[in-house]
């Protein structure tokens, strides 16, 4: 399942055994979601709030763990050593795909941001029956994976990783920067570009996340 395939608790820093590294998995669960032929605009909107819980609070942990990471990226050819290290980066690879994926969604079905961050599914009836209309791209409705290249591709050495953290750590802050529900939080994104090294405060606890599965969206659709 996505939530708990892109799961990270920064208290103990600590992943599941099982679900840490799987990156195929995530972008397999990421192409079939993208692959659904939704029928309801609630649907999209449903799965795209799931989504943003996801970046809201794994994504979240993880990048204030990343960011303190940064301060001791100079030694980072001993950071590629260790283990924690190395699943924070690979970690990261699945939150970007949710980033990727998150956008895909957005583009194929005319949603726009603000539809997004005020889309509250204990009040969206309205949505729920409004029909969802695809627009065609010229990515021939395919998932493109330039914005997130280690999801196809191995991470082979300290460059490349530390290449993806910092491209994780820019969508992170982008992100952080375009949240509508949170000004503290836009301003310290926001003061990251120029000081890259300070953290984000949390936006969602765990406990409030859903599992979200492609069986689920099936049924849904």
């Amino acid at each position: 399942m996505l939530v708990k395939a892109c799961d990270f608790d920064a208290g103990t820093a600590a992943y599941s055994d099982a679900n840490s590294t799987d990156i195929p998995f995530v972008r397999f669960v990421a192409e079939n979601i993208s692959a659904l032929e939704f029928k309801y605009l609630d649907e999209v909107l449903h799965t795209i709030y799931q989504i943003s819980s996801v970046i809201a609070s794994s994504g979240l942990n993880l990048y204030q763990q990343i960011e303190t990471d940064a301060t001791h990226e100079a030694s980072a050819g001993d950071n590629a050593q260790d283990a924690q290290w190395q699943q924070a980066t690979r970690a990261s690879v699945c939150i970007s795909i949710l980033f990727v994926l998150r956008e895909f969604l957005k583009s194929h079905y005319g949603v726009s941001e603000s539809r997004c961050t005020s889309y509250n599914p204990g009040e969206a009836a309205g949505a729920r029956d409004k029909a969802a209309a695809w627009h065609a791209q010229d990515d021939g409705g395919r998932i493109d994976w330039g914005p997130c290249p280690y999801a196809l591709q191995r991470m082979e050495s300290t460059a490349d990783c530390i290449a993806q953290r910092q491209r994780f750590r820019r969508m992170m802050a982008e992100s952080l920067a375009a949240s509508e529900e949170s000004p503290v939080l836009a301003a310290n994104a926001a003061a990251d570009r120029f000081a890259p090294d300070a953290p984000g405060d949390e936006l969602l606890n765990a406990e409030d996340l859903e599992m979200l599965s492609v069986d689920d969206l099936e049924e849904a659709g």
